[in-house]
């Protein structure tokens, strides 16, 4: 049955008829009045709709959803400009379905669209979130599948395509190292998890500083617990079910093994030579111990 009724979200007697919540009345169009009543009943059905009767005379039924409230009306919209400085187009906020990119005046608290037929704002565009070029918002989470193609790698979020963007200064911190060896940081101005481009040699070396295992695709030790293997590249434990290494060529779990406190990493302690097992010793209040490397800088 062809059936031309409409989908009402909100009363009559509440909304004034010029409301968008109200369709224009169907049975109109006929020389008839619409149901006035919440529930009216049915009738007659035809090809136009359905009928019913209220104080004797014939009347078009509208139906109703009784789940749902009234739409609030389309607020006017507002104009934006273009960011006046190119230095905001290193921060893509969003793209929308026409394909304009938006970013943030924090001066003016306002957003405003990147000007992309500016040189100087596409390659502060490309070097933060590619993908904004082709239309496409990046990547805010490390996605479960990446898919590569000629332009970069891509993820999926909210069902939609998303590029995965570069870590800008090769990041601080080491978050994850996921199944394909990516190593993944976060990055705090954009809101954003990226990807250390370890094919940068300035980025192996910081990396190897601070999660020294993510250099060869593994993730480094949260915690210095225990020690389970020793290979050519230094010592491994087991987080999560999943082997980690330890940034330290020498950590306090090795010193431990071999019978050795750690020294503290702030305290004043002289550095001796001499002792018959491996490792880097100093003493600290009289007694032997393991010395640690500070720790690495952090972002957190």
């Amino acid at each position: 049955m062809k059936n031309f009724s409409f989908l009402v979200i909100c009363a009559i007697a509440a909304i004034h008829k010029a409301s968008a919540c109200i369709p224009d009345c169907w049975a109109e169009k006929l020389g008839y009045p619409c149901c006035t009543e919440r529930e009216p009943k049915v009738v007659a059905v035809d090809e136009h709709g359905e009928w019913s009767i209220e104080d004797g005379k014939k009347c078009g039924i509208l139906v109703w959803d009784h789940n749902l409230r009234c739409a609030p009306t389309t607020p006017e919209k507002k104009e934006y400009g273009k960011c006046e400085n190119s230095d905001l187009c290193f921060n893509v906020k969003n793209v929308d379905e026409e394909g304009i990119i938006w970013g943030y005046d924090e001066n003016l608290k306002q957003r405003c669209i990147m000007d992309t037929e500016d040189e100087t704002c596409r390659e502060n565009i490309k070097s933060t979130c590619w993908s904004a070029l082709l239309g496409y918002k990046c990547c805010t989470n490390t996605p479960s599948t990446i898919y590569k193609d000629k332009d970069g790698l891509w993820g999926i979020e909210d069902g939609q395509w998303c590029g995965v963007a570069y870590c800008q200064e090769c990041g601080k911190k080491v978050r994850s190292v996921d199944k394909y060896r990516l190593v993944w940081s976060f990055d705090k101005e954009n809101n954003r998890y990226c990807i250390v481009d370890m094919n940068k040699e300035l980025c192996q070396v910081k990396i190897g500083v601070t999660c020294r295992s993510a250099t060869i695709g593994y993730m480094c030790c949260r915690e210095d617990r225990r020690i389970v293997t020793r290979d050519d590249f230094g010592f491994w434990g087991i987080e999560n079910g999943q082997w980690c290494g330890y940034t330290e060529k020498y950590p306090c779990s090795y010193y431990k093994s071999i019978g050795y406190k750690c020294c503290d990493h702030n305290a004043d302690y002289e550095m001796i030579t001499g002792v018959e097992e491996e490792g880097v010793f100093g003493r600290q209040d009289g007694v032997i111990c393991g010395a640690l490397p500070l720790p690495p800088y952090d972002d957190e």
